[in-house]
């Protein structure tokens, strides 16, 4: 019968608590610059340079921000504004938006879910509000 073995660390090497503060730490890290690089996108006015980034960053992470992103390229792709309008496309990511609870997301399928361009004006406002 072969016994288990446990492993003999060396001195050097960090045991899983100090790793696991490191990896939190880096994650803090990583969320805030993220956060600071959507709102410097959603203050841009460079459009199709947003859109671009909206897409790279969408799927990085599924959390609460990532919604707040899908949200974004959803109204981008209703308004047609830096993309080729797809309205379909659109309102289907701001359905998951809202789906995760997003209110900006929920209140837009509210109001527009049996309208036929989902909110598509509306959407191009919300774009251009600054």
């Amino acid at each position: 019968m072969q016994t288990c073995r446990t492993r003999n660390y060396n001195d050097n090497e960090k045991d899983d608590v100090t790793i696991y503060r490191e990896y939190l730490d880096a994650k803090v890290k990583y969320q805030s610059i993220r956060s600071k690089l959507f709102n410097v996108i959603a203050d841009s006015s460079d459009y199709e340079n947003a859109f671009k980034t909206y897409q790279k960053m969408e799927d990085d992470v599924l959390d609460v921000f990532s919604y707040r992103i899908k949200y974004k390229i959803g109204l981008h792709l209703l308004s047609g504004i830096s993309c080729t309008k797809d309205v379909n496309k659109g309102y289907r990511k701001i359905v998951e938006a809202g789906n995760f609870g997003l209110p900006d997301a929920i209140l837009l399928i509210n109001k527009y879910r049996n309208v036929k361009d989902h909110g598509a004006q509306e959407a191009f406002k919300l774009l251009n509000k600054h």
